[in-house]
């Protein structure tokens, strides 16, 4: 196994080659609406982002449903308004698809990257 199949292996669960397809066309369109550009963080950081989606990808793993996690969400106590928003739409980027393929840690770079994407003081790396 090489190329992409290789990366994608260590990245995301199940056939490689079945997960290529959907990691490539999905993410996009799942992230545009969420996070077309800067979002609000309010008093978070871009890391705060990626262990909340981190944190949600373990839940998934674990069968929680949606509803239980909208629950724990809801209770959560915000600095800021926006906070619960910006967690809200994390939430469902990461129940409506994009974070069934993920492992917790991928889940946590991909928006975390995603997050500080177009911020000042981010470079391409």
């Amino acid at each position: 196994m090489g190329g992409p199949q290789k990366w994608l292996s260590t990245y995301s669960k199940g056939d490689p080659l079945k997960r290529l397809p959907l990691l490539y066309l999905a993410a996009p369109l799942a992230l545009a609406p969420a996070f077309a550009g800067n979002y609000p963080l309010g008093t978070m950081t871009c890391d705060d982002i990626g262990q909340y989606a981190k944190e949600l990808v373990t839940g998934i793993d674990a069968k929680k449903p949606k509803e239980v996690a909208l629950q724990e969400l809801a209770a959560r106590k915000f600095n800021d308004p926006v906070e619960e928003k910006t967690l809200t739409d994390v939430l469902n980027v990461m129940y409506d698809g994009f974070g069934q393929g993920l492992y917790p840690d991928t889940a946590y770079g991909a928006m975390k990257y995603d997050c500080e994407k177009g911020r000042p003081g981010f470079t391409e790396q």
